[in-house]
């Protein structure tokens, strides 16, 4: 559509010959190709029936130009050249790996908060496997969890809500919002299902008479029966979570929870039944460096610049080394460094982090995190903290005067150490603070800060990099006090 995405297509088309060559070369039939093309355009049709992807220009292009190549690998196909194997390494471990994938999926979707995803693709993998309990659990944690943070999901439609259709009007035509329940009126795009796989479904019986379930309530609560049915009492302590409004109803099914001796978070249940969670924590804060972004700028270009220490675990490891030193009063973690040491915590705070740059503002939402997971209240519990703040810094030298090749060859292989001793030029440093808390009377769980600064001259960067990340926390800390006094009411 620009002439700036000329590049673009050439290598696109570029890729596609080179695919076509090595999936012929490597023994597969052609159909593999032609199948991922189909793919393709069931979730484009998918997002165009969310109101994401409105049906323009671009999308015309894209479905001509998948149409084209299409064709072409029919063509191809059609000759001997094409013909191959479906299954190299053989059927069963194909379907065998697929099986182990799909709880990977989901995991992934919901620890990135995709709930709505995690709850399509859930379901789509239960259509096929109805008695699978892990399917039915993220069901109704994804469902749960996104339920709790818009709290009016509750009422909406299970799945179709967020689909729209299109209806003429005049001679002209409108998206409206889907008005039919999922087992009223079934289209297999919604769920990403070819037309062989919603002929094949095992769990057909959702189609069959009444609707077992119209909305998100009805639809947690045929999953927590199901779930029941089938001795998963893990189902309890979600539907408690999903009772967080309502003491009465939450504890009781926390007793149905801890009557049984084989369960995962039974500390956790005996603290939230007593509502003793919040009271449990120390009143400290876990201070978690993560990004040490480097850059030079040279022209409209910008080069990276990494750490070339034989001893650092991450990008910019000396930089977060000086810079934490400064900070004694706090604990502190660098979040690449305990990527070595403790994976599980490092995901876990990777995923707090990105929480706390979704999660809204407004005080309506009250999102209590270990509400939301209670693997988060057993990370918080664990470092003796009930807040956790993300300390994200970009810096970068603007040599944009300076455009020729040699300058090019300089930057790229320019060393950490010498970049931030540097005590002159033009130097930039933008430092994002976030967190997230576990606190009584906190009626916002994230708050946000970001600030530029222009580093001075005669005064290594190092140096000035700890003290204005030292000065930020100090305002952060301010502005979070200011906005927790805003919303209890205190001038």
């Amino acid at each position: 559509m620009k002439s700036i995405f000329q590049y673009t297509v050439k290598e696109e088309y570029s890729a596609d010959s080179l695919a076509i060559n090595w999936l012929i070369k490597s023994g597969y039939d052609i159909s593999g190709a032609i199948n991922a093309l189909k793919i393709e355009e069931r979730s484009d049709m998918a997002s165009l029936y969310r109101g994401e992807a409105p049906f323009n220009d671009d999308t015309k292009t894209r479905k001509l130009i998948r149409e084209e190549k299409q064709k072409l690998l029919e063509s191809i196909e059609n000759t001997n050249e094409g013909k191959g194997a479906v299954f190299l390494l053989g059927k069963d471990k194909y379907r065998k790996l697929k099986e182990e994938a799909k709880p990977e999926i989901l995991k992934c979707l919901l620890n990135n908060f995709d709930y709505y995803n995690c709850t399509e693709k859930a379901f789509k993998f239960h259509l096929f496997d109805p008695g699978n309990i892990t399917y039915i659990s993220y069901i109704m944690e994804s469902l749960r969890r996104n339920c709790y943070i818009h709290k009016e999901l509750w009422s909406d439609l299970f799945i179709t809500s967020r689909y729209t259709d299109t209806v003429g009007s005049n001679g002209f035509s409108k998206k409206r919002k889907w008005k039919n329940s999922l087992f009223k009126y079934y289209d297999p795009v919604i769920l990403g299902l070819s037309k062989n796989e919603a002929d094949s479904i095992v769990a057909a019986f959702y189609w069959n008479g009444e609707p077992k379930f119209n909305t998100y309530t009805q639809a947690y609560e045929y999953f927590y029966r199901l779930s029941n049915s089938i001795y998963d009492r893990e189902c309890h302590l979600s539907t408690a979570l999903s009772y967080s409004d309502d003491p009465t109803s939450r504890n009781i099914f926390i007793e149905k929870y801890l009557r049984y001796p084989a369960i995962k978070s039974r500390g956790f249940a005996e603290k939230y039944s007593k509502d003793s969670i919040l009271n449990s924590l120390d009143n400290k804060a876990l201070l978690v460096f993560d990004m040490f972004y480097t850059s030079v700028r040279l022209g409209q270009e910008e080069v990276p610049v990494f750490s070339d220490y034989s001893d650092s675990t991450g990008q910019n490891c000396y930089v977060a080394k000086n810079v934490m030193k400064n900070f004694n009063s706090y604990s502190t973690a660098y979040l690449p460094e305990m990527l070595k040491t403790d994976v599980n915590d490092y995901f876990l705070l990777k995923e707090l982090e990105r929480l706390s740059l979704l999660v809204p503002f407004d005080v309506k939402s009250k999102t209590q995190l270990h509400v939301l997971d209670s693997k988060y209240y057993d990370l918080f519990h664990k470092n003796h903290v009930n807040e956790i703040i993300f300390v994200n810094c970009f810096y970068f030298e603007d040599r944009t005067s300076d455009k020729s090749i040699n300058a090019y060859k300089r930057a790229s292989g320019e060393n950490i150490k010498t970049i931030y001793d540097k005590d002159y030029g033009a130097r930039f440093l933008d430092v994002l603070i976030t967190n997230v808390r576990m606190q009584k009377d906190k009626e916002i769980h994230a708050i946000r800060y970001a600030e530029t600064h222009q580093l001075e001259d005669k005064n290594s960067g190092i140096n000035q990099i700890a003290k204005a990340v030292k000065d930020d926390l100090i305002k952060f800390a301010e502005e979070s006090k200011k906005k927790d006094d805003i919303n209890v009411g205190i001038k």
